[in-house]
């Protein structure tokens, strides 16, 4: 499991697919969860 920062990049994504503005994935399905992954990981610069 990869750490999801609060910020203004995560924030639309979070909402998107959990409905909330923070990341929570006991409160999600396990499908919204997958799909919010593979949207952070086309729209999250990796350093």
């Amino acid at each position: 499991m990869g750490y999801v920062p609060e910020s203004s990049l995560t924030a639309p994504t979070n909402l998107k697919y959990s409905g909330t503005k923070v990341f929570d994935p006991y409160e999600m399905s396990g499908e919204s969860t997958y799909q919010m992954m593979l949207a952070l990981r086309q729209s999250i610069p990796v350093a």
